[in-house]
């Protein structure tokens, strides 16, 4: 299973990732480091590009929305790499931090595996089992995909919305999760979200512009 953290070419996400890949190795796990796409990158025009509509970014009223579209796109390079190299995989956003051993999955589709990020959430049977947590993954800062999970995924890239709202069982209904939950997003600031979606997040976290040095 390859395991890849999403990086931001920001000086604020360099000790986050720094630290992710430390708490990986002391459970055994080898996260690589991918660059993800920026708001420079001009992620409208990738999504124009491939034919994605944008408009539940533009409508969003929690987040920002080029932001939020480099984050969907990193993610989906990500599922675009899980199918081309027939690899299942574990992606990780900056933030994620290690606090148990990852499970073995067996022929999960996608799996959830990082403490809910937002409240309200329930908590699930211990083991493998469907995702009831939230109606959407509870953040999208540690997860399993599997090659045909990762297909799946990319056959609704015309729905594209934030990853984690993204990721539905509304919309996915073979999503599951894993409890314990083996990681936990440790962070201060959102590089995506406005006050109002910072206002959701289970502990104090403030916006924080990427758009700057």
């Amino acid at each position: 299973m390859r395991v890849q953290v999403i990086a931001i070419d920001h000086p604020v996400s360099t000790p986050l990732v720094d630290r992710c890949v430390e708490s990986g190795a002391r459970f055994g796990v080898e996260v690589a480091v991918y660059q993800g796409v920026m708001p420079h990158d001009n992620p409208r025009h990738i999504f124009q590009k491939n034919g994605i509509p944008t408009d539940r970014f533009v409508r969003n009223t929690m987040a920002k929305p080029d932001h939020c579209m480099a984050c969907f796109l990193s993610h989906r390079t990500l599922w675009q790499r899980c199918v081309r190299d027939d690899e299942p995989t574990l992606i990780l956003e900056h933030d994620a931090v290690f606090t148990a051993e990852i499970p073995q999955l067996g022929d999960a589709l996608v799996v959830n595996l990082g403490h809910p990020s937002y409240v309200p959430f329930t908590t699930p049977p211990t083991g493998l089992g469907p995702l009831v947590s939230r109606p959407a993954f509870p953040g999208a800062h540690a997860y399993f995909v599997s090659p045909l999970g990762a297909r799946k995924l990319l056959a609704k890239e015309r729905q594209a919305k934030n990853p984690d709202m993204f990721l539905s069982v509304e919309r996915f209904p073979f999503l599951q999760e894993y409890y314990p939950w083996p990681v936990v997003a440790e962070d201060s600031v959102s590089t995506t979200q406005l006050e109002r979606g910072c206002q959701a997040r289970m502990h104090k976290v403030v916006p924080f512009d990427i758009s700057k040095p």
